[in-house]
């Protein structure tokens, strides 16, 4: 007796790994006669007796949609070419003890390496990356750079934190209407900040500590901001290097303010270099009676 399958000719991008959002529905239209072979989009397709191996038959040249003989289920060429990502180990940090990393710096610049298994291809169209590292003692470290090496790699920089054993989560967002976060072989896969007193650095509106990278760096020894302050960074000042230091004064806290004693000589305001006397006062820096 005739065995018949139908499935949706649809699109690849209406179908996501793990069926999470599959459309795959019954229809006339697309009825195949697995015996007979009979295709209504007018395909003909080899034949298969009951009682073979169910192999899949693509249904369409530019569907990228597999149908199994069985007519059992549908999946997309996506899917029986990427299974699940697998991460398997973090390294970087200055001690590597597999598959975790530890003694990480709290302002997050050590390249952080993370290797695993059927990683997307790096050229995946329309696809971006999330990396967080979770932790049981402190405030999740969220990855501001990562980058897709490879199928089996992915680095990381730029992660500021505090906390140990911090588990990767490292999710794919594609088109902005589907994601899936890669597994862990292991439990044990985390990554440890080194231990001091980082969590007392103080952090700005955004909760960064230091306002790292950009304006300061957190001192564990001491649990305070060591603010930037050179013509490449600018000069900040603030308990977490959240301003500009008084004496630049500026849109990027790099243009210094007139004066010899003080910004303006105390007898005026000053931005991006130019001070705005107080009454009774004049010149450049204001020192003029």
């Amino acid at each position: 007796k005739a065995h018949e399958a139908s499935r949706d000719v649809v699109n690849p991008s209406q179908m996501y790994h793990d069926g999470v959002n599959a459309r795959a529905g019954l229809t006339a239209a697309a009825t195949m006669r697995v015996r007979g072979l009979h295709c209504a989009a007018g395909m003909s397709l080899p034949t298969a007796s009951i009682g073979e191996p169910a192999l899949p038959l693509m249904v369409g040249f530019d569907t990228g949609v597999y149908v199994e003989s069985t007519g059992k289920r549908a999946q997309t060429a996506a899917d029986s070419l990427n299974p699940t990502p697998v991460i398997i180990g973090i390294s970087g940090c200055n001690l590597d003890i597999y598959p975790s990393t530890a003694e990480c710096s709290p302002n997050g610049t050590q390249t952080l390496t993370i290797t695993g298994r059927n990683f997307p291809e790096p050229s995946t169209p329309d696809t971006t990356f999330h990396l967080v590292f979770r932790t049981t003692d402190w405030q999740d470290a969220t990855c501001h750079n990562v980058t897709h090496i490879s199928t089996t790699e992915f680095q990381c920089t730029t992660y500021p934190g505090f906390g140990r054993f911090a588990a990767p989560e490292l999710t794919q967002f594609f088109q902005g209407a589907f994601n899936r976060t890669f597994a862990l072989e292991h439990a044990n896969i985390t990554l440890s900040f080194v231990v001091g007193n980082e969590h007392l650095c103080p952090r700005n509106a955004t909760g960064i500590p230091c306002s790292f990278p950009e304006r300061g760096t957190c001192l564990g020894s001491t649990g305070t901001c060591e603010c930037a302050a050179s013509d490449d960074t600018g000069f900040f000042a603030g308990s977490a290097c959240q301003v500009c230091d008084p004496w630049y004064l500026s849109h990027n806290c790099s243009i210094r303010c007139p004066g010899t004693n003080s910004s303006c000589e105390g007898r005026g305001t000053c931005y991006d270099g130019v001070c705005t006397c107080y009454h009774g006062y004049g010149g450049d820096d204001c020192s003029r009676l």
